[in-house]
């Protein structure tokens, strides 16, 4: 990934409140921690695709390859109104 894709990216989490910049012993490296909120939203996401993935299983590999290739699909074509 480009170091500026990622500064956006670290930007964008700390003015979310998400992340917040540690301050560490080399001036070149850049460290980033969870905040509070950042953790809850973690563990929110974390718990729901635990429930997804269960929820996949009960599927055989042929349904769980169809359903990767129709979520695939709406995600290229744009939704019409």
């Amino acid at each position: 990934m480009a170091r500026a894709y990622i500064t956006s990216l670290a930007d964008q989490l700390t003015e979310r409140g998400l992340v917040e910049r540690v301050a560490g012993s080399d001036r070149r490296v850049k460290l980033l921690a969870l905040t509070g909120e950042g953790r809850a939203l973690r563990d929110q996401v974390a718990g729901a695709v635990s429930v997804g993935a269960m929820m996949l299983t009960r599927l055989d590999d042929e349904q769980r390859a169809t359903l990767g290739n129709l979520l695939e699909q709406l995600l290229r074509e744009p939704a019409i109104d």
